[in-house]
């Protein structure tokens, strides 16, 4: 009977024994041994029990209860990995109730983590999402088709740069920018004009005219042309006739012929602007003609010497005085063959 009753009080001692083991637990009263070995029975993978243990800190076991019951979420985006059909998205990104993140601009950068979100599609962008443009020229890379453009030269929508005239300089470092097609430029971009006539080198006919001297649009001054004007042949008003002081002129020119005889030339008459323009062409060529005879008389053949009557049409001085209008009555020789 005895035996019995001992049996009987050591279950009850061992009852006693475990609900205050139980009381203890529930307390959160128990020692490191015993905090070491709850958290090893941890399934919770983010716990770290080294820490919790160097740290001397009780571990609750309602604690460690929780822990085991909390389902998983390995990439922190909220949603439960059993749920998360995008399993693992970046930390920081925003995703969707699927667990899988946004990106809008299709820069390869998620929303939430992009701090730049709204850039321009094909756009070149950095580790934050925000874009390049290398050359500052307000076209980003990516989009930009030429991407080491000067920073000062203005630019089109794709990134290229403008040259108006056609020069080498861009536009927006260009100085001269209408320099006309084909002219030679300075460093600036303008113009180079080495003999001061007006013209253009790369557009001038002759460029080398001398300084002072007249040309015309091609850069070639009456000489270069071939022509002679000479001054001291001239006629009365009206009339065809040569006027006194014209045969020194007329001689020297005659020479000249005689000693070149491959030389063929034209011989041009122009008047002033006085009267009806048909009967100043028919002045002019009559004086023209006039010459001609005195050539022919003085030795040079008929056949090397054209003649040509242009009236009003070439003034070489004003119309509105009488010396201007005598300087209009002239004689030009031009030279059509060597």
């Amino acid at each position: 009977m005895r035996k019995g009753r001992f049996y009987i009080s050591q279950a009850c001692t061992l009852m006693l024994v475990t609900l205050a083991a139980t009381i203890c637990w529930a307390a959160g009263a128990i020692s490191e041994s015993q905090t070491d070995s709850a958290v090893l029975a941890s399934a919770d993978p983010g716990f770290d029990r080294r820490s919790a243990i160097a740290a001397g800190r009780p571990v609750s076991h309602a604690v460690i209860a929780l822990r085991l019951g909390k389902a998983k979420d390995e990439d922190g985006d909220g949603i439960r990995d059993r749920d998360d059909e995008c399993p693992q998205t970046p930390m920081g990104a925003l995703v969707d109730p699927r667990g899988c993140p946004a990106d809008p601009d299709q820069d390869g950068i998620f929303d939430g983590i992009d701090q730049c979100a709204d850039t321009a599609r094909g756009a070149t962008v950095d580790a934050a999402g925000c874009p390049r443009d290398t050359d500052a020229d307000g076209v980003l890379d990516g989009l930009d088709k030429c991407p080491e453009t000067d920073p000062r030269a203005l630019v089109r929508g794709d990134g290229c740069p403008y040259d108006s005239d056609g020069d080498g300089l861009l536009d927006g470092i260009d100085q001269c920018p209408a320099t006309p097609t084909g002219a030679e430029v300075d460093e600036r971009g303008c113009r180079i004009d080495a003999d001061e006539d007006g013209v253009a080198d790369g557009l001038d006919k002759c460029p080398g005219t001398s300084l002072g001297s007249e040309a015309d649009e091609s850069g070639c001054s009456r000489a270069q042309r071939g022509e002679i004007l000479l001054p001291t042949v001239r006629f009365n008003f009206g009339s065809a006739r040569l006027a006194p002081g014209s045969s020194p002129a007329l001689n020297r020119v005659a020479d000249i012929l005689k000693q070149n005889p491959n030389l063929t030339v034209e011989v041009g008459g122009h008047t002033d602007n006085t009267g009806p323009a048909q009967r100043n062409r028919q002045i002019s060529l009559d004086r023209a003609n006039e010459v001609k005879r005195y050539l022919a008389a003085r030795g040079v053949p008929k056949d090397r010497m054209v003649t040509k009557g242009y009236g009003e049409v070439h003034p070489i001085a004003s119309n509105r005085d009488a010396a201007g209008r005598a300087e209009n009555r002239r004689i030009e020789f031009k030279i059509l063959s060597p």
